[in-house]
This record gives structure tokens, C-alpha cells and sequence, in this order.
């Protein structure tokens, strides 16, 4: 499956207190990732409403999961993900030797979600800039240097033509 993020947000403000948006339906389910320590207070509230208003808004859409990322970074997803299940070690709730890619892969902000088929990288960069490191262990990698904005109906052909043709291993040779 490859996910591509379609997203038509008509609507999208901060009005003080609730994060108020409504999206255009194309049967996509939304799920927001973010760092929240970085926001403040304020910031948090919001963000913690955000994503609960846009996990629930979609939940009956199942076709395409789209991560919204916000102040994201991949370093420090990996961080509260070991933090999270070092709290569980110490609780005695599971031991070192319980912990296994599938207990890190269940405490990543992606959880439960399937890990991404291709990675497209706009704007001529040849990097992941610390994006989703844990998820792309075997993702395939697209680069254009068509920018994010720009990137039309062409474009999308060209990178599902380009990954039809490839030969996913999984890490295998």
C-alpha cells in the first residue's frame, strides 16, 4: 500500500481556545503527530485538541491515513518511546528482555499504523531531515526537485510509475 497525503483543509485558525478546521472528506483518517514539549501550556491544549478533533472528525474514513506533523522530529519520537517503555520496565509491568522492534514500533507516535511504502522528498534535498527514522527503515525513497506546493497530477504518476518498477526486498538480498 502506499500512503500519499490528500488533504483539502478549507478551514484551519486558532481561535484562543479550540482548534476549529473542517475537512474536505476523501476518506482519509487523520491523526496528528507532534513534540508537544516545545509548545507551552497553550500550545499543548491546542495540540492535544487538534488531534483528538481530527482523530475523531475521521474515524469513519478507512482508506488513507494521513500523519499531520507537527514540530515533529524523529530523534525525539525514538526518545519518548524509549522513555515510555523504560517507565513500563520500572513498573514491572514487562523486563528488558520482553522489549523487542515490536515494543518500540508500539510506542512510536505511528503506532498501529502501517510503516510508509515510499518516501517522497521534495525540493532537491537528499535527506530525511530527521523524518519518521524508525518507520523508514524500509521505505523506498522518491526525490524531486518539484516543491511540496507545486507538485501536481503528473507528478503523483510519475512517482507511482517509478515505484511500480522497483524491487522491494525488506531488507533482504
Amino acid at each position: 500500500m502506499i500512503i500519499m497525503t490528500l488533504w483539502k483543509v478549507d478551514k484551519y485558525y486558532y481561535n484562543g481556545n479550540t482548534p476549529t478546521y473542517e475537512v474536505m472528506p476523501y476518506n482519509l483518517r487523520g491523526h496528528l503527530i507532534c513534540c508537544w514539549k516545545w509548545y507551552g501550556i497553550k500550545g499543548l491544549k491546542w495540540c492535544y485538541l487538534s488531534k483528538k478533533q481530527a482523530e475523531r472528525k475521521s474515524k469513519k474514513y478507512d482508506k488513507i491515513t494521513v500523519n499531520i506533523a507537527l514540530n515533529y522530529g524523529g530523534r525525539a519520537e525514538i526518545t519518548h518511546a524509549v522513555k515510555e517503555i523504560a517507565m513500563r520496565v520500572k513498573k514491572g509491568e514487562m523486563s528488558i528482555d520482553d522489549i523487542t522492534e515490536d515494543t518500540v514500533s508500539s510506542s512510536i507516535y505511528t503506532a498501529g499504523q502501517p510503516d510508509p511504502d515510499i518516501i517522497v522528498r521534495p525540493s532537491g534535498e537528499f535527506r530525511l531531515s530527521n523524518f519518521l527514522p524508525w518507520q523508514a527503515a524500509y521505505s523506498e525513497f522518491w526525490f524531486s526537485d518539484v516543491l511540496w506546493p507545486d507538485f501536481n497530477e503528473e507528478n503523483v504518476n510519475e512517482i507511482l510509475y517509478d515505484y511500480q518498477k522497483r524491487n522491494r526486498r525488506f531488507g533482504g538480498v
